[in-house]
């Protein structure tokens, strides 16, 4: 119990200490929700939209897990006469952390260039944007502090030695990013993209003291993707994303294997991935994704593997998504478009 007391006033410190290094929500299915690591992935995909949720768990050993839900909603449009398109997407998120019930609410919309190159490989050069309204608050009154501690005992009719009066905090956060999506041969088996994404550029103030000096540092995002299609039934994926915000980094990588199984038309009706991820010093993530037609579920699962791991119990993390998809005519727009 003393180790979860301690990694929860860590985590705290993180939060709300002066110097504002607290690090933004993360997820181990991020190409799930492309606004949150880069708005030029926004609308790369293979339909026309898309709408679906994602939920994950975190730390279920401690009194109160850490949670986080995101809902996400992305479509793309044509331009008329050129292969250009415009994307258009919206992520909410809600995350609550610990037992100070330390809540965070965000809005991103984002919108997406897709400029084609005009080649034989369907390339596409995008450049986005996003804008999101984030908000904060806490419970002041289950909060503990080291003066109320006394000879190894917790008494909370001792004084905190705090000042805190302020229990909300809004600001608004400012990203953007360009990627390259494009193929490695003319029937398009072999897709790929690069991108490079920057977030909190203009470094919104994030403290409950109200302090000027507690900045957010600016997060940057690096990712990449392939996507191989061994035949019609068989197939891979790799993804790999980098996140830095300073002094702190993240990198997870690793890919998914599919079988798909076609339907008496002969186009695929349910497609089985299995693979898993690395997120570096921290875990080991395998992933099970289910596609029936044009809606997805995914799980994943974090074992945790850092230092970590003794004080939650071995216990790491999960998450589930549910995605539906479509085309708005049918399928039957012979358009060029970004896809992945």
């Amino acid at each position: 119990m003393k180790k979860n007391i301690l990694l929860l006033v860590f985590v705290l410190c993180l939060r709300i200490g002066n110097t504002a290094i607290a690090q933004d929500v993360h997820f181990s299915q991020f190409y799930q929700n492309p606004i949150l690591n880069n708005p030029a992935l926004t609308g790369i995909f293979n339909e026309d939209y898309k709408v679906g949720v994602t939920y994950r768990n975190q730390w279920s050993s401690l009194a109160t897990p850490f949670r986080t839900s995101v809902i996400d909603a992305e479509t793309k449009v044509h331009l008329n006469n050129v292969n250009d398109y415009v994307s258009f997407g919206l992520l909410a998120y809600f995350d609550k952390a610990g037992t100070i019930d330390f809540n965070t609410n965000a809005v991103y919309p984002a919108i997406n260039y897709n400029k084609s190159i005009e080649d034989k490989y369907n390339s596409y050069l995008s450049v986005g944007f996003t804008a999101g309204l984030i908000n904060r608050t806490v419970d002041i009154s289950k909060m503990t502090f080291d003066n109320q501690y006394i000879n190894g005992n917790f008494n909370p009719s001792a004084g905190t030695g705090e000042n805190i009066s302020n229990n909300k905090l809004s600001y608004w956060d400012l990203g953007a990013g360009v990627t390259f999506n494009s193929s490695f041969d003319e029937n398009n088996t072999l897709n790929y993209f690069i991108g490079f994404a920057a977030y909190h550029i203009t470094k919104p103030a994030n403290s409950f003291l109200g302090s000027q000096l507690a900045n957010l540092n600016i997060r940057w995002d690096a990712s990449a993707g392939v996507n191989y299609e061994f035949d019609y039934e068989f197939g891979g994926m790799f993804y790999a994303n980098v996140m830095l915000q300073k002094p702190y980094q993240e990198i997870v990588a690793g890919g998914l294997l599919k079988w798909t199984k076609p339907d008496n038309s002969n186009s695929p009706a349910f497609t089985f991935y299995l693979g898993g991820f690395y997120r570096y010093q921290d875990a080991v993530i395998p992933t099970l994704k289910l596609r029936y037609k044009m809606n997805t579920f995914a799980f994943s699962y974090d074992f945790t593997s850092s230092s970590l791991k003794s004080a939650i119990s071995s216990h790491g993390a999960y998450e589930v998504s549910i995605f539906i998809s479509g085309m708005w005519h049918g399928g039957d727009d012979k358009h060029l478009c970004p896809r992945f």
